[in-house]
């Protein structure tokens, strides 16, 4: 038989020992939510990066379509100012991501960004080339046709002819 202060001492003991128990229990859970709460917040910024990404590769090719329709500079601006945002988040990128297997997506997606900018870059000259050369001679040959053809039909009016100035 325990004596009272055998039994309060006891039972301070184990109250103690619960007490402490629970501490470590609270303070590993608390790591665990730490940790799961810093995942989550890793995963949003990724989830972020990866949704700029994409509304700047977007961009990107609209630029390139509307340069393709119109031969507008401000496309070019435009295309300039994602593509260099892009390449922006992409070095951001390879500093945050680790899993080996998005580290390899992220230097295919570069290796392609490379290669798109350099096939736009060819496409440029080549519209660029192209302009000049219809600016160079279509453009005089096309001024020389307008005033041959616009002397056709005064040279035919003034001869009476109608109906070979309203062709001309």
């Amino acid at each position: 038989a325990f004596t009272v202060g055998a039994k309060l001492a006891g039972g301070f003991g184990a109250a103690v020992t619960c007490t402490l128990a629970l501490a470590t229990i609270s303070s590993y859970s608390s790591g665990v939510v730490d940790a799961a709460s810093l995942q989550r917040n890793h995963l949003g910024e990724q989830a972020s990066l990866v949704s700029s990404m994409d509304a700047d590769m977007l961009k990107a090719r609209l630029s390139v379509k509307g340069f393709l329709l119109s031969n507008d500079e401000k496309d070019l601006a435009s295309y300039s100012d994602a593509a260099t945002r892009l390449a922006a988040e992409l070095a951001a990128t390879r500093e945050t991501i680790t899993h080996p297997e998005r580290v390899k997506m992220v230097a295919s997606l570069s290796s392609n960004l490379e290669e798109y900018t350099h096939t736009f870059g060819e496409v440029v000259r080549v519209i660029d080339e192209r302009n000049s050369i219809i600016d160079g001679q279509m453009g005089p040959a096309a001024a020389r046709a307008t005033e041959l053809l616009t002397e056709i039909g005064r040279t035919a009016t003034a001869d009476g002819d109608t109906q070979v100035a309203e062709g001309a």
